[in-house]
């Protein structure tokens, strides 16, 4: 690990370009605590934060409360289990007034989260820079979902939103649903391995309709128990831009495969498909390749790990082979 002097010397010359966790580990006197701020916040060549598995202490409260308020250079910040996490709740309401660097804000697995997001979240809302905002591992409840629809309706600013890898359930998912459909902004929704029922994926499918901004969504790791509903391939099949479909790992089957391909033509904007770790078997996997080869955009298809034999490799070779690159 390298000393408080060497890390000063760094920032100092513009030679670092992300802080991490061991740099937090570091003993600094008050001296060069105060040379350590001082050159972050005049450093050109910072642009990511990442904070992980670590105690908040006075450099964590330094970097949050005094260096990224005021340096813009800065484009991403990562906290990770930063464990006395509500500590932070004051220095990112601070941050989140002045800084207009931070692009990409990424808070997960802090069981404070609930506590900490409402006491931030009108500058939250207000704070018109950040276009990725990553929500995972967190157990989010009720209310903090709540809030966070109440996000999606009214930040402007937003393109991404990652909840995945925690149960998403509670009466505030019908709120959060209809932001994420109506927010013509958003281009991007993970919601891998959230625990999403095939009913409240109807709800999401239906209120996604009209939506034609989504670009790309991540259903991976959610069960649904070999069926999708018909919400779901009426939005496939209608007036939208969706890019990048990611169901791995979904239990979808053969049946599935066949309504899907019937969403594909030659209007669809597909260029990448995951339907890895299902049970599309031979069948499955030979009629989704017959009907995605219609489809122009598609670059990337992944097949791999469905029950297959041989056969459906030849059969997806005779289909696909030097029109897209594909994994079986």
């Amino acid at each position: 690990m390298r000393t408080a002097q060497e890390l000063i010397a760094l920032i100092e010359n513009d030679k670092i370009t992300e802080l991490t966790t061991s740099d937090f580990k570091i003993k600094f006197t008050p001296q060069e605590l105060k040379e350590f701020v001082h050159f972050c916040i005049v450093s050109n060549s910072l642009e990511s934060v990442e904070i992980k598995d670590i105690d908040f202490n006075p450099v964590i409260e330094c970097l949050l409360g005094q260096v990224l308020p005021m340096n813009n250079s800065i484009k991403k910040l990562e906290l990770n289990n930063l464990r006395s996490f509500d500590k932070a709740g004051g220095s990112l309401k601070e941050l989140l007034q002045f800084n207009t660097g931070i692009e990409e804000l990424v808070i997960s697995n802090n069981s404070n989260i609930d506590g900490v997001l409402s006491y931030i979240f009108p500058d939250l809302k207000d704070n018109s820079q950040i276009k990725k905002f990553n929500l995972t591992s967190n157990s989010l409840n009720n209310e903090t979902i709540g809030l966070i629809a109440n996000l999606l309706e009214t930040n402007e600013s937003l393109n991404e939103i990652d909840l995945s890898h925690q149960p998403l359930t509670g009466n505030s998912l019908a709120s959060l649903f209809e932001a994420i459909g109506k927010n013509q902004n958003i281009t991007a929704i993970k919601l891998s391995n959230t625990h999403l029922t095939t009913n409240s994926f109807d709800l999401l499918s239906s209120k996604l309709l009209d939506n034609k901004s989504l670009l790309n969504l991540d259903l991976s790791f959610n069960s649904f128990k070999d069926s999708l509903p018909l919400s779901f391939f009426q939005f496939l099949k209608g007036e939208n831009n969706l890019s990048k479909l990611n169901l791995q790992n979904c239990d979808l089957n053969r049946y599935f495969a066949s309504n899907l391909a019937r969403t594909f033509s030659d209007k669809s904007k597909f260029s990448s498909i995951n339907l890895s770790q299902n049970n599309l078997c031979d069948l499955g996997i030979t009629i989704i390749s017959r009907y995605a080869k219609n489809i122009k955009s598609l670059l990337n298809l992944d097949l791999r790990n469905n029950n297959a034999t041989l056969l459906a490799s030849y059969m997806v070779k005779e289909t696909l082979g030097g029109l897209l690159d594909y994994q079986i």
